[in-house]
Protein backbone atom coordinates (compact mmCIF):
# COMPACT_ATOMS: atom_id res chain seq x y z
CA UNK A 1 0.00 0.00 0.00
CA UNK A 2 2.90 2.26 1.27
CA UNK A 3 4.86 1.52 -2.01
CA UNK A 4 1.26 2.29 -4.44
CA UNK A 5 1.04 5.93 -2.76
CA UNK A 6 4.47 6.32 -3.81
CA UNK A 7 4.39 5.66 -7.08
CA UNK A 8 1.21 7.62 -7.52
CA UNK A 9 2.55 10.86 -6.05
CA UNK A 10 5.85 9.91 -8.46
CA UNK A 11 3.75 10.23 -11.53
CA UNK A 12 1.60 13.18 -10.56
CA UNK A 13 4.68 14.98 -10.06
CA UNK A 14 5.70 14.40 -13.75
CA UNK A 15 2.45 14.40 -15.90
CA UNK A 16 0.38 16.89 -13.48
CA UNK A 17 1.24 20.66 -15.43
CA UNK A 18 3.28 22.59 -12.86
CA UNK A 19 2.95 26.66 -12.68
CA UNK A 20 6.28 27.96 -11.80
CA UNK A 21 6.73 32.01 -11.63
CA UNK A 22 10.25 33.15 -12.68
CA UNK A 23 11.15 36.34 -10.33
CA UNK A 24 13.77 38.56 -12.13
CA UNK A 25 15.84 40.59 -9.59
CA UNK A 26 17.62 43.82 -11.19
CA UNK A 27 21.21 43.34 -12.04
CA UNK A 28 21.31 39.90 -10.99
CA UNK A 29 24.75 38.46 -9.56
CA UNK A 30 26.19 41.92 -8.96
CA UNK A 31 28.18 42.58 -5.72
CA UNK A 32 25.47 45.58 -4.64
CA UNK A 33 27.44 46.39 -1.72
CA UNK A 34 29.31 48.90 -3.78
CA UNK A 35 27.15 51.61 -5.25
CA UNK A 36 26.00 51.28 -8.62
CA UNK A 37 23.41 52.08 -10.80
CA UNK A 38 21.69 48.72 -9.87
CA UNK A 39 21.54 50.31 -6.23
CA UNK A 40 18.84 52.66 -7.37
CA UNK A 41 15.36 53.04 -9.30
CA UNK A 42 16.48 56.02 -11.82
CA UNK A 43 13.63 57.34 -14.37
CA UNK A 44 14.60 58.80 -17.36
CA UNK A 45 12.77 62.11 -18.79
CA UNK A 46 11.00 62.60 -22.30
CA UNK A 47 13.92 63.40 -24.81
CA UNK A 48 14.32 67.18 -25.02
CA UNK A 49 16.68 68.93 -27.21
CA UNK A 50 19.05 65.60 -27.44
CA UNK A 51 18.73 65.16 -23.49
CA UNK A 52 17.24 62.88 -20.85
CA UNK A 53 17.03 64.06 -17.06
CA UNK A 54 17.45 61.64 -14.64
CA UNK A 55 15.76 61.02 -11.38
CA UNK A 56 16.71 58.41 -9.08
CA UNK A 57 15.99 56.81 -5.61
CA UNK A 58 18.31 54.96 -3.52
CA UNK A 59 17.03 51.66 -2.96
CA UNK A 60 19.51 49.20 -1.38
CA UNK A 61 22.29 50.74 1.00
CA UNK A 62 25.90 50.68 -0.32
CA UNK A 63 29.37 52.02 -0.30
CA UNK A 64 31.73 54.25 -2.75
CA UNK A 65 31.04 57.69 -4.49
CA UNK A 66 29.17 56.33 -7.36
CA UNK A 67 25.69 58.59 -7.91
CA UNK A 68 23.52 58.20 -11.44
CA UNK A 69 24.08 61.06 -13.68
CA UNK A 70 22.06 63.57 -14.16
CA UNK A 71 21.37 63.48 -17.37
CA UNK A 72 21.97 61.31 -20.89
CA UNK A 73 22.41 61.68 -24.94
CA UNK A 74 19.44 60.91 -26.51
CA UNK A 75 17.53 61.06 -29.87
CA UNK A 76 13.70 61.61 -30.20
CA UNK A 77 11.37 60.67 -32.15
CA UNK A 78 10.91 62.59 -35.11
CA UNK A 79 7.26 64.31 -34.73
CA UNK A 80 5.60 65.20 -38.33
CA UNK A 81 3.07 68.19 -38.51
CA UNK A 82 0.43 68.12 -40.63
CA UNK A 83 0.26 69.12 -44.22
CA UNK A 84 -1.51 72.42 -45.41
CA UNK A 85 -2.21 74.13 -48.15
CA UNK A 86 0.91 75.80 -48.76
CA UNK A 87 2.24 72.66 -48.73
CA UNK A 88 1.12 71.66 -52.57
CA UNK A 89 2.36 73.27 -55.66
CA UNK A 90 -0.83 73.65 -57.47
CA UNK A 91 -2.19 73.63 -61.26
CA UNK A 92 -4.46 76.58 -62.63
CA UNK A 93 -8.22 75.94 -62.33
CA UNK A 94 -9.94 74.12 -65.26
CA UNK A 95 -13.20 75.75 -66.79
CA UNK A 96 -16.67 75.02 -65.32
CA UNK A 97 -17.54 72.27 -66.41
CA UNK A 98 -20.98 71.02 -65.41
CA UNK A 99 -20.85 72.88 -62.21
CA UNK A 100 -17.54 71.66 -61.28
CA UNK A 101 -13.58 73.06 -61.46
CA UNK A 102 -10.56 71.48 -61.08
CA UNK A 103 -6.53 71.25 -60.68
CA UNK A 104 -3.69 69.37 -60.02
CA UNK A 105 -1.54 69.03 -56.65
CA UNK A 106 1.45 68.13 -56.00
CA UNK A 107 3.40 68.09 -52.89
CA UNK A 108 6.37 70.36 -52.70
CA UNK A 109 8.75 68.17 -50.78
CA UNK A 110 11.27 70.12 -51.62
CA UNK A 111 9.99 73.41 -49.35
CA UNK A 112 8.38 71.68 -47.24
CA UNK A 113 9.86 67.95 -45.96
CA UNK A 114 7.09 65.14 -44.60
CA UNK A 115 3.86 65.75 -43.25
CA UNK A 116 0.92 64.02 -42.30
CA UNK A 117 -1.76 63.69 -44.68
CA UNK A 118 -4.27 66.41 -43.57
CA UNK A 119 -8.14 65.70 -44.43
CA UNK A 120 -8.67 68.84 -45.89
CA UNK A 121 -5.91 69.48 -47.65
CA UNK A 122 -5.02 69.80 -51.14
CA UNK A 123 -8.44 70.92 -52.68
CA UNK A 124 -8.43 69.96 -55.78
CA UNK A 125 -12.01 70.00 -56.74
CA UNK A 126 -14.65 72.98 -56.13
CA UNK A 127 -18.15 74.31 -57.12
CA UNK A 128 -18.44 77.01 -59.94
CA UNK A 129 -20.96 78.79 -61.38
CA UNK A 130 -20.81 79.23 -65.38
CA UNK A 131 -19.89 82.84 -65.69
CA UNK A 132 -22.26 84.79 -68.18
CA UNK A 133 -20.00 86.35 -71.70
CA UNK A 134 -18.91 89.87 -70.68
CA UNK A 135 -21.11 92.41 -72.58
CA UNK A 136 -21.13 96.63 -71.96
CA UNK A 137 -23.23 96.61 -69.11
CA UNK A 138 -20.77 94.62 -67.58
CA UNK A 139 -18.53 97.55 -66.52
CA UNK A 140 -18.85 101.00 -64.96
CA UNK A 141 -17.18 104.09 -66.70
CA UNK A 142 -15.84 107.03 -66.15
CA UNK A 143 -17.11 110.46 -67.77
CA UNK A 144 -14.98 110.79 -71.33
CA UNK A 145 -12.60 113.55 -71.10
CA UNK A 146 -11.35 116.43 -72.63
CA UNK A 147 -10.87 116.52 -76.06
CA UNK A 148 -7.10 115.95 -76.75
CA UNK A 149 -5.52 115.99 -80.54
CA UNK A 150 -9.32 114.96 -81.09
CA UNK A 151 -9.67 112.12 -79.28
CA UNK A 152 -11.70 111.44 -75.93
CA UNK A 153 -10.96 108.85 -73.16
CA UNK A 154 -12.52 107.18 -70.17
CA UNK A 155 -12.09 103.69 -68.00
CA UNK A 156 -14.03 101.03 -67.42
CA UNK A 157 -14.41 98.76 -64.26
CA UNK A 158 -15.74 95.71 -64.40
CA UNK A 159 -18.68 95.33 -61.69
CA UNK A 160 -19.35 91.41 -62.07
CA UNK A 161 -17.26 88.96 -62.99
CA UNK A 162 -17.92 86.94 -66.74
CA UNK A 163 -15.94 85.76 -69.15
CA UNK A 164 -15.15 86.20 -73.35
CA UNK A 165 -12.96 88.87 -75.06
CA UNK A 166 -15.45 91.88 -75.21
CA UNK A 167 -13.32 94.67 -74.42
CA UNK A 168 -15.10 97.82 -73.54
CA UNK A 169 -14.89 100.74 -75.43
CA UNK A 170 -12.86 103.28 -73.60
CA UNK A 171 -11.49 105.62 -76.55
CA UNK A 172 -13.06 107.73 -79.71
CA UNK A 173 -12.99 110.24 -81.58
CA UNK A 174 -14.14 113.54 -80.31
CA UNK A 175 -17.49 114.62 -81.67
CA UNK A 176 -18.34 117.00 -84.57
CA UNK A 177 -20.39 119.76 -84.90
CA UNK A 178 -21.27 121.10 -88.32
CA UNK A 179 -19.99 124.69 -89.13
CA UNK A 180 -22.57 127.29 -90.01
CA UNK A 181 -22.46 127.07 -94.11
CA UNK A 182 -22.90 123.35 -93.51
CA UNK A 183 -19.68 122.56 -95.89
CA UNK A 184 -17.34 121.74 -92.77
CA UNK A 185 -17.04 120.00 -89.61
CA UNK A 186 -15.34 120.91 -86.21
CA UNK A 187 -14.27 119.24 -83.02
CA UNK A 188 -16.51 119.64 -80.28
CA UNK A 189 -14.00 120.61 -77.28
CA UNK A 190 -14.46 119.42 -74.20
CA UNK A 191 -12.11 121.16 -72.23
CA UNK A 192 -13.26 122.40 -68.69
CA UNK A 193 -12.45 125.28 -67.17
CA UNK A 194 -9.74 125.09 -64.17
CA UNK A 195 -10.82 125.64 -60.98
CA UNK A 196 -7.08 126.09 -59.01
CA UNK A 197 -6.83 124.79 -55.60
CA UNK A 198 -3.68 125.86 -53.94
CA UNK A 199 -4.51 123.81 -50.73
CA UNK A 200 -4.53 120.69 -52.85
CA UNK A 201 -2.00 121.95 -55.23
CA UNK A 202 0.82 122.37 -52.36
CA UNK A 203 0.14 119.09 -50.77
CA UNK A 204 1.27 117.42 -54.60
CA UNK A 205 4.36 119.84 -54.82
CA UNK A 206 7.17 117.40 -56.14
CA UNK A 207 5.69 114.17 -56.45
CA UNK A 208 4.86 112.69 -59.82
CA UNK A 209 1.37 112.01 -60.36
CA UNK A 210 -0.45 109.56 -63.19
CA UNK A 211 -3.79 109.91 -64.76
CA UNK A 212 -5.42 106.77 -63.95
CA UNK A 213 -8.53 107.49 -65.19
CA UNK A 214 -6.65 107.97 -69.09
CA UNK A 215 -3.53 106.29 -70.19
CA UNK A 216 -1.42 106.77 -67.39
CA UNK A 217 -0.12 110.49 -68.42
CA UNK A 218 2.52 111.35 -66.39
CA UNK A 219 2.86 114.77 -64.39
CA UNK A 220 5.59 116.63 -62.65
CA UNK A 221 4.70 119.04 -59.59
CA UNK A 222 7.79 121.53 -59.68
CA UNK A 223 8.19 122.61 -56.09
CA UNK A 224 9.49 125.73 -56.58
CA UNK A 225 6.13 127.39 -59.16
CA UNK A 226 3.69 124.69 -57.70
CA UNK A 227 2.32 124.10 -61.63
CA UNK A 228 2.53 120.77 -62.81
CA UNK A 229 4.88 119.75 -66.14
CA UNK A 230 3.39 117.17 -68.62
CA UNK A 231 6.18 114.35 -69.69
CA UNK A 232 4.55 112.73 -72.57
CA UNK A 233 8.18 110.40 -73.09
CA UNK A 234 11.80 110.10 -72.58
CA UNK A 235 12.66 113.60 -74.15
CA UNK A 236 9.79 115.70 -72.18
CA UNK A 237 11.23 114.17 -68.68
CA UNK A 238 14.90 114.90 -70.14
CA UNK A 239 13.76 118.56 -70.56
CA UNK A 240 11.70 118.98 -67.58
CA UNK A 241 14.74 117.61 -65.55
CA UNK A 242 17.48 120.10 -67.05
CA UNK A 243 14.93 122.80 -66.75
CA UNK A 244 13.56 122.34 -63.52
CA UNK A 245 16.19 120.87 -61.56
CA UNK A 246 18.40 122.74 -59.03
CA UNK A 247 22.47 123.28 -59.32
CA UNK A 248 24.18 121.29 -56.08
CA UNK A 249 27.54 120.48 -55.13
CA UNK A 250 29.15 117.33 -54.86
CA UNK A 251 29.70 117.94 -51.14
CA UNK A 252 25.40 118.79 -50.45
CA UNK A 253 24.48 115.90 -52.65
CA UNK A 254 26.83 113.52 -50.83
CA UNK A 255 25.09 114.87 -46.91
CA UNK A 256 21.49 113.99 -48.72
CA UNK A 257 22.89 110.39 -49.64
CA UNK A 258 23.83 110.32 -46.33
CA UNK A 259 21.11 111.77 -44.10
CA UNK A 260 17.61 110.17 -44.55
CA UNK A 261 16.21 113.72 -42.30
CA UNK A 262 18.14 115.76 -44.92
CA UNK A 263 17.32 114.13 -47.75
CA UNK A 264 13.47 114.09 -46.94
CA UNK A 265 13.65 118.05 -46.18
CA UNK A 266 14.18 117.86 -49.94
CA UNK A 267 11.85 115.28 -51.07
CA UNK A 268 10.24 116.32 -54.59
CA UNK A 269 13.29 118.28 -55.91
CA UNK A 270 15.97 117.28 -59.09
CA UNK A 271 19.59 118.12 -58.03
CA UNK A 272 21.78 118.54 -60.74
CA UNK A 273 25.52 117.85 -59.90
CA UNK A 274 26.91 121.59 -61.16
CA UNK A 275 30.97 120.73 -60.29
CA UNK A 276 30.66 117.59 -62.21
CA UNK A 277 29.23 116.70 -65.56
CA UNK A 278 25.30 117.95 -64.26
CA UNK A 279 24.44 114.37 -63.22
CA UNK A 280 20.55 114.65 -62.24
CA UNK A 281 18.39 112.92 -58.93
CA UNK A 282 15.73 112.82 -58.23
CA UNK A 283 14.82 112.44 -53.85
CA UNK A 284 11.87 110.90 -53.55
CA UNK A 285 9.56 111.10 -50.17
CA UNK A 286 11.48 108.16 -48.43
CA UNK A 287 15.06 109.50 -48.99
CA UNK A 288 15.72 107.91 -51.38
CA UNK A 289 17.99 109.44 -54.31
CA UNK A 290 17.15 108.37 -58.01
CA UNK A 291 19.92 108.74 -60.21
CA UNK A 292 18.40 109.76 -63.72
CA UNK A 293 21.24 109.31 -66.45
CA UNK A 294 19.37 110.25 -69.26
CA UNK A 295 15.67 110.93 -70.32
CA UNK A 296 14.99 106.91 -71.12
CA UNK A 297 16.05 106.09 -67.59
CA UNK A 298 14.53 109.55 -66.18
CA UNK A 299 11.14 108.47 -67.92
CA UNK A 300 11.23 105.15 -66.50
CA UNK A 301 11.82 105.91 -63.00
CA UNK A 302 9.90 108.58 -62.38
CA UNK A 303 6.56 106.83 -63.83
CA UNK A 304 7.65 104.10 -61.02
CA UNK A 305 7.54 106.53 -58.33
CA UNK A 306 4.18 107.98 -59.83
CA UNK A 307 0.94 108.42 -57.61
CA UNK A 308 -2.40 108.02 -59.22
CA UNK A 309 -4.41 110.90 -59.42
CA UNK A 310 -8.69 111.50 -60.90
CA UNK A 311 -8.63 113.86 -64.07
CA UNK A 312 -10.94 115.88 -60.85
CA UNK A 313 -8.15 116.39 -59.25
CA UNK A 314 -5.59 117.13 -61.47
CA UNK A 315 -7.68 120.09 -63.30
CA UNK A 316 -7.13 121.37 -59.41
CA UNK A 317 -3.62 121.74 -59.78
CA UNK A 318 -2.43 124.98 -62.36
CA UNK A 319 -0.47 123.47 -65.85
CA UNK A 320 3.19 125.19 -66.40
CA UNK A 321 5.13 125.08 -69.78
CA UNK A 322 8.48 125.00 -70.65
Amino acid sequence: MKKSLIYSAFLFLIFSPISVKATVLPCFGVDSSTCSSCNYDIKWSDCVDGKQYSSFVKIKECTGDYTPPAYQNCTAPVAYSQCQESSYIYGEWTPCVNGVSVRTAFYDNANNGSCIAHPEFPVIKKSCNILPVCEESSFNYSEWSACSNNITLRSATKIKECTGNYIPLTQKDCPVIQSTNGTSTLPVLLIKSPKVDSAFTKKQVGKILLQVESHGEAWYVNPKDSKMYYMADGDKAYNVMRNLGVGITNKDLTKIQANKTLAKKNAGKIFLQIESRGEAYYIDFNGVAHYLKDGAAAYEIMRSLGLGITDNNLNKIPEGSL
